[in-house]
């Protein structure tokens, strides 16, 4: 067995991955692909606290700094799809 294996292995016991036919190629890679997982699978050894610090409580339906202090700061500290520890 591989590295890899042995790693999903021991994580079987925690998340299910079913075995997915050859038929399905996307699906099958989608299943055993790490960064995925990182990104879907709620770990609660890795789970980040919600980040709210752009907002700011006197604006309206859309705050001031919107998309650069809230969404593209909130990607970088989610980092979905990072490259998986």
């Amino acid at each position: 067995m591989s590295a890899t294996q042995l790693r999903l292995a021991a994580e079987a016991a925690e998340v299910m991955v079913p075995a997915v036919p050859h038929l399905l190629p996307i699906t099958r890679w989608a299943a055993n692909n790490e960064r995925i997982r990182a990104t879907f699978v709620d770990d609660k050894a890795t789970r980040k606290k919600a980040r709210l610090s752009w907002y700011h409580p006197d604006d309206t339906m859309v705050p001031r700094g919107w998309f650069t202090q809230g969404l593209l700061a909130d990607l970088k500290y989610y980092t979905p799809f990072a490259k998986a520890q």
